[in-house]
């Protein structure tokens, strides 16, 4: 009596074991996976808060400050935040 060697797994077999193992994640988590994370890639989410006069206002002034929209202005600002929050700890 011989015994098959399984040490090798098919292609197909590692196709299937790649779906299994990609089946609980979200699309998101399977990119991400699949890629590294570049800052510059192309933007596909979309964010919105609500802001009160004032605050608008604010931001207005900024952005025409800082010569941007005020969607790039707040990108800015947000990134800007990260980067801070992040240097200290």
């Amino acid at each position: 009596m011989s015994f098959k060697d399984r040490s090798k797994k098919s292609l197909d077999e590692k196709k299937i074991d790649d779906f299994i193992n990609k089946a609980d994640k979200t699309d998101v988590e399977v990119k991400s996976d699949n890629e590294a994370l570049d800052p510059k890639a192309a933007r596909k989410r979309q964010l919105g808060i609500k802001v009160n006069p004032y605050e608008y206002q604010k931001l207005e002034a900024l952005a025409e400050q800082l010569d941007r929209s005020i969607a790039s202005t707040m990108r800015y600002a947000i990134n800007k935040a990260i980067r801070e929050e992040l240097k200290d700890m």
